[in-house]
Formats: structure tokens, sequence, C-alpha cells
């Protein structure tokens, strides 16, 4: 905001900043990309639900606190499905047998996580996460805050943006379970999206494109 304030060129990552400032000159605005060497769809069996959880005292925006209850809930509405947590070495015990408490993971194993999973449920209630665009790459749906940043960064069906509160993520969760046609169609949703937005080097061709622009136009700083 301080480089766009004084018109100095500014490339982000974010189409929800794009949207909020207007003057395209001077501000180039994309959406995230992903490791496609890493995350992508290798096509596995599907089974449950992973949750991304931090503590809610270093990340607040991560809303912890619901991530916990949604685990529990899940994993009492749905006894014959892995429930899945991971994100942080502290994860409490909800002291349920079908909840998994995987901790840090490193990107290949959760590449395997979010190819193997049904859905994924992060939130991040102040800025884009790359993690959800990680999630879709891979095939899977993943539910996110419906706030003011997703209704430009996550403008697919592949991410379901839904209201953060405990009953409104379960009820569309129950919707989800409950429809495999459209399970199936979120899927597909996953794939075009992917095909369209992720590519190798996507981000750095990106502001390579928006430096020559610059060049080109004999922008004067």
């Amino acid at each position: 905001k301080d480089f766009y304030d004084i018109e100095i060129p500014t490339f982000t990552m974010s189409k929800f900043l794009g949207n909020y400032f207007k003057d395209q000159r001077t501000l180039k605005s994309t959406s995230l990309n992903v490791d496609t060497d890493i995350y992508y769809n290798q096509s596995h069996k599907r089974d449950g639900i992973c949750l991304l959880y931090f503590n809610p005292k270093g990340k607040p925006h991560r809303l912890g606190g619901l991530v916990m209850k949604l685990a529990k809930s899940l994993a009492e509405r749905y006894p014959e499905k892995v429930i899945s947590l991971y994100g942080d070495d502290n994860i409490p015990d909800v002291g349920l047998a079908n909840v998994k408490r995987l901790n840090l993971l490193n990107n290949e194993q959760l590449a395997n996580l979010y190819n193997t999973s049904e859905l994924g449920v992060v939130f991040s209630t102040t800025n884009p996460s790359r993690i959800a665009y990680e999630m879709v790459a891979c095939g899977m749906p993943a539910i996110e805050a419906d706030c003011e940043y997703t209704e430009y960064d996550m403008d697919s069906d592949a991410f379901v943006r839904t209201n953060p509160d405990h009953d409104t993520v379960i009820n569309t969760i129950d919707d989800l379970f409950n429809d495999p046609k459209e399970m199936k169609r979120l899927r597909a949703e996953c794939e075009t999206y992917s095909k369209n937005n992720f590519h190798k080097l996507a981000e750095e061709k990106r502001f390579l494109d928006f430096i020559s622009n610059l060049v080109d136009t004999k922008y004067i700083l």
C-alpha cells in the first residue's frame, strides 16, 4: 500500500489487492501458483478429511479453536472416516480413535495427504493462503473462510467458501458427502482450475512480464 500510494510500480500475489487498488498501471495482481513438481493430482483412492491446525495463540487468523471443534464433530459424525489434523507439533488430543494427529509434514507428505483425502479444511481470515491452492492442485476441494479476499482470489467452485462457524462448516460438509455428484463436480473443478492456473514457474513468468511491460512503456520512477 505504501508503494502504491507513492506510485511505485508494485507486483502482488493477490487478485483482492488488485481490485482494492484500481490503478493497474502501477500495480499488477495475479493469483497464487503452486510447485507443480510436488502438488499435482496422483489419482489415488480418497478417504477422509484433513484439517490444518495452528496454535491459536500464535496464528489466531487460522481459527485453531474452531478447527479442533470441527475435528471432534466430524469424527463423531463419520466414525468410518479418518480425520487428519496437521500443521503443528502440539496438536491437542480429542480422544477419538479415528482422529490422526500428523503434526508438521514436509512437502511430499502434504502432497500425499492431499491426494488421499476427500476434503481439505483450511482457514485464513487475513490473507490468501497458498495451502488451499496446493489442496486444489492435488484434486481435492478446499473449504475456506468466505471473506473479502476469497471473493477475488478463490473465484472457482474448487474452493468451497463458507462462513467460518462450526454449524455452517459441518452442514456444508454433510451436504457434500450426501451428494456424490456434487463431489465429483468439485473434483472436476479442481482439475480445470489447476490446468488453467498452475504452471511451472508461473509466478516468476508473471513477474518478469510485469517488469518487461514497465520497460516497454518506459515507465519513469
